[in-house]
């Protein structure tokens, strides 16, 4: 065997040679440390330049390389957890630490969001919870998440939009970001590590203006925010649905109106995304559903147009409140055969019109004519 062979398929002296030949890239401090060492791919560059180039090459077809379920041990994390990344000591600059190693991550997340949506001109949501340590007693509003929606689109609709993501946050830590840091603490209890601690943000205000809270940079997309007490959330909409307060400013967000409406009629629970709806996809969950009227809640107009429907078709306002009802509590595509039941003894046309006009009301559109059967 001649010697260039060999020179190709045995160890060397270099243990960050080593490092590149004989480990697959990973997106690991080590890794990174190994490519910093090819003076060719640093000459010319900066240091920060350097790094994103390094962390570019890494994490190249991550998603595709079949290890997302891996994990160090069984039930654990998953092995490039950054606790489970030693500070390389060949490397003649200062290291990154794990903190920043991870930040640096996350901040590669966000400018490749901003450079995708410029380039297609599309539309992006992010929302992101890092693992951290938690308690049993653990409230949505001790909870920071990362958020990312495409600047343009929030500045031009921000009562729309953020009406809308303020809501979802609110949902996303209580029905999704809980659940899974209980689950990374028994994860992180099996590998022996001590998680991390991180502090709750500003939280959102989807009855005030502005809904979500400034981007941590004047000039940057990355906004990190926290979801309010749950029964703070619940009070807020409740005060503003009262008919002595003036509505939220945010009534263009459909997840805002609907909330309010549902406060109006007293049927506020615990935040919960609903699965199989049209128009109520950010809707509260009912823990006391109202099948009759109540004398002492406020009677409040669905919208101009089921109004209209009401008047044109001399239905009573006692109707108000077995509309909001069905709001909530049936599939919006089932309405116009629930309203053309005996229950409600309406005629086709009526049921018909009545429909439309609710899904009008519900997304923020105007009926020009009636349907006439």
């Amino acid at each position: 065997m001649s010697a260039s062979t060999d020179s190709k398929t045995s160890p060397t002296d270099n243990p960050v040679q080593d490092e590149l030949s004989y480990c697959p890239p990973r997106f690991t401090l080590a890794g990174l440390a190994a490519i910093y060492s090819n003076t060719n791919f640093t000459l010319g560059f900066s240091n920060a330049e350097c790094q994103a180039a390094a962390c570019a090459l890494l994490r190249k077809e991550s998603h595709l390389d079949g290890t997302h379920y891996h994990t160090r041990t069984p039930g654990g994390l998953h092995p490039a957890y950054v606790a489970f990344n030693k500070i390389p000591s060949f490397m003649d600059r200062p290291s990154l630490s794990h903190e920043d190693f991870v930040e640096a991550g996350l901040e590669d997340v966000f400018d490749a969001l901003a450079t995708q949506d410029r380039l297609d001109g599309g539309l992006s949501l992010l929302v992101r919870c890092p693992g951290s340590h938690i308690t049993e007693t653990i409230t949505p509003n001790c909870i920071a998440v990362d958020l990312y929606i495409t600047p343009r689109e929030l500045q031009e609709v921000p009562e729309q939009i953020g009406g809308d993501v303020s809501v979802l946050m609110q949902a996303f830590c209580e029905e999704f970001a809980i659940p899974h840091l209980e689950r990374f603490m028994e994860r992180c209890s099996k590998e022996n590590i001590t998680p991390p601690h991180r502090y709750a943000a500003t939280p959102v205000n989807p009855t005030g203006s502005p809904s979500l809270p400034a981007p941590l940079s004047p000039t940057g997309t990355r906004i990190r925010c926290s979801a309010r007490p749950p029964k703070q959330f619940q009070r807020d909409f409740v005060v503003a649905a009262s008919s002595k307060s003036p509505m939220p400013p945010n009534l263009k967000s459909a997840a805002v109106k609907h909330t309010t409406a549902l406060a109006s009629s007293g049927s506020v629970g615990s935040p919960k995304i609903k699965q199989c709806r049209n128009a109520d996809a950010f809707l509260l969950d009912r823990k006391n559903v109202i099948l009759e009227p109540k004398v002492f809640v406020p009677l409040l107009s669905i919208g101009p147009n089921t109004d209209a429907v009401l008047d044109r078709f001399k239905i009573g306002d006692e109707a108000i409140l077995k509309l909001r009802d069905l709001i909530v509590t049936v599939c919006s595509s089932h309405w116009e055969v629930v309203l053309r039941s005996p229950k409600w003894d309406l005629t086709y046309e009526q049921a018909v019109n009545l429909t439309k006009a609710l899904h009008a009301d519900l997304s923020g559109a105007l009926l020009n004519s009636l349907e006439k059967v």
